[in-house]
């Protein structure tokens, strides 16, 4: 973003971290299919301590969760179980979303959060990441209203040189 400098010049400078690193699709969290029948996420998944829920979407729950092994604070998001969790599709979910893990844990870029794991574990396939605290831009839009042209547009490549990093190169 270009912002004023305090001798009157301006200068660039990159949108905050988790205006990008949040999921800008994400849900508010509300009880899903993903959750126990009372409504409360689940207290354990594989090594994870869950903490709370903090969003969800199309394909599954974010939760807020305490990685046990490695005593830190991550982001899980436990895809959401379906018809195709048969033994065979199953496996074939568990290979696409390993290797998606694998390939994202290898990701570096200051707008592409930290992938620690991925894995299949009590029937769902989940993967846990760097927790970031932040606003979405969904919020900023919603508390500030639309952005200027120029913000817009250096979000927009940020966004992009994130995207591009992450389809392009493995």
């Amino acid at each position: 973003m270009e912002r004023e400098g305090g001798d009157g010049t301006s200068r660039q400078t990159r949108p905050p971290r988790e205006l990008v690193a949040d999921d800008v699709g994400t849900q508010p969290a509300t009880p899903s299919s993903g959750e126990h029948a009372r409504g409360s996420p689940p207290k354990r998944w594989a090594h994870l301590e869950i903490i709370e829920r903090v969003g969800g979407g199309t394909f599954g729950d974010v939760y807020r969760a305490r990685d046990t092994r490695l005593d830190r604070e991550v982001a899980l998001k436990l895809l959401k179980p379906g018809e195709e969790l048969a033994p065979e599709t199953s496996r074939d979910r568990l290979s696409f979303v390993l290797s998606e893990g694998r390939h994202l844990a290898r990701l570096r870029h200051p707008n592409v959060v930290t992938v620690y794991g991925a894995e299949l574990s009590e029937g769902q396939v989940g993967i846990w990441m760097e927790f970031i605290r932040g606003r979405t831009l969904r919020d900023l839009v919603r508390e500030q209203g639309r952005f200027a042209a120029r913000e817009a547009t250096s979000i927009g490549v940020v966004l992009c040189g994130a995207l591009t990093l992450a389809c392009w190169w493995r």
